[in-house]
């Protein structure tokens, strides 16, 4: 399973500005997780358009043992 544009900005979206819209977006998140079947993926990247992006804070929330 392949999560793609693990950055904030796009997960959650700038959008998402309540609360709840928040933790819609992290549920569907958690879902794709969960439907992983061997490995998971989470693809971020370091730079767009030359700013420094953050990795999302729901991959955070997964204490993650190595980034590469």
């Amino acid at each position: 399973m392949f999560i793609i544009d693990c950055i904030k900005g796009f997960c959650p979206h700038k959008n998402a500005k309540t609360l709840e819209a928040v933790e819609e977006e992290k549920s569907l998140f958690y879902v794709a997780m969960t439907h992983a079947k061997e490995n998971l993926y989470f693809y971020a990247y370091k730079q767009s358009t030359g700013r420094t992006v953050q990795i999302s804070p729901f991959v955070k929330e997964q204490r993650i043992q190595k980034i590469v």
